[in-house]
Order: C-alpha cells, then sequence, then structure tokens
C-alpha cells in the first residue's frame, strides 16, 4: 500500500500484544484524491470491484439509538466532547478480514483500484506544485 497516498492504515501501538483484526481500518485523507469527499470517494473505489466501506456514520452518542435511550433516561448517560471520535467517525473506512484471505494478485488489484482513483481525482496541490 506504499503507493496509496489517500488511504493510510490505523497504527497499532506497540505495546499491543494481541489484536483481534476482524477489518483493515485506514483512514480516509481527502486532499490526496483532489477533496473528494469520503462518500464520493468509497463510490468510485467500489466501483473498480473493491470491497472498501465506511467504518462509522458517526460516533456512537450521535447514534439515533443512543440519543433515544438517553432522552427517556437521561440520567445513565452521560455526554462527553469526543473530537477524536468525531475526526475518525468522518475519515475511518475498512476492509473486511475475509477479503485479505485472498491471493496477493488480489491484493495487487486493491491497490491498482485505488491508485486509478487517485490518477482520476489528484490532489491539487501537488499538481500546483509541479506546474510551477
Amino acid at each position: 500500500m506504499g503507493s496509496i497516498s489517500s488511504l493510510e492504515p490505523l497504527v497499532v501501538h506497540r505495546n499491543v500484544q494481541a489484536h483481534g483484526i476482524y477489518m483493515f481500518a485506514m483512514r480516509y485523507k481527502p486532499e490526496c484524491s483532489g477533496g473528494l469527499s469520503i462518500d464520493r470517494f468509497l463510490e468510485y473505489v467500489q466501483a473498480e470491484g473493491v470491497p472498501i466501506y465506511r467504518a462509522f456514520e458517526s460516533t456512537l452518542s450521535a447514534q439515533p439509538a443512543i440519543k433515544d435511550l438517553a432522552a427517556k433516561h437521561p440520567r445513565y448517560f452521560r455526554s462527553l466532547a469526543t473530537s477524536v471520535a468525531n475526526e475518525a467517525a468522518k475519515d475511518t473506512v475498512y476492509i473486511p478480514q475475509g477479503i485479505l484471505l485472498g491471493t496477493e494478485r488480489d491484493m495487487e488489484d486493491i491497490v491498482a483500484a485505488v491508485n486509478k482513483v487517485e490518477r482520476n481525482f489528484p490532489n491539487r496541490t501537488s499538481q500546483r506544485r509541479r506546474s510551477k
């Protein structure tokens, strides 16, 4: 994935001894794909046959079911500012773990498809630098 600039794998802290990986999570960087929204980026990558999905629509406290429960039972809920979680909900995507059981060629196809989207929606900042 070294050639992909729009997706950055999440880092697992060096002190983690075991990790229950059920998905390959990454952060989407729209500035590396011409500013495409995460939804549009996923639409284009999925059109290339790559199973990359949005990980979260919102933080847990912003989910409708939790909001309903909090309204009915306010004494059981406390909401704090979650700026890091808010950002993660906006830009985290994933590939399901089962896809990673594919062949090396399957993984190369995923990288090629993401690179194709990046090439068609290039980083405008990089383009300006090259043209100077």
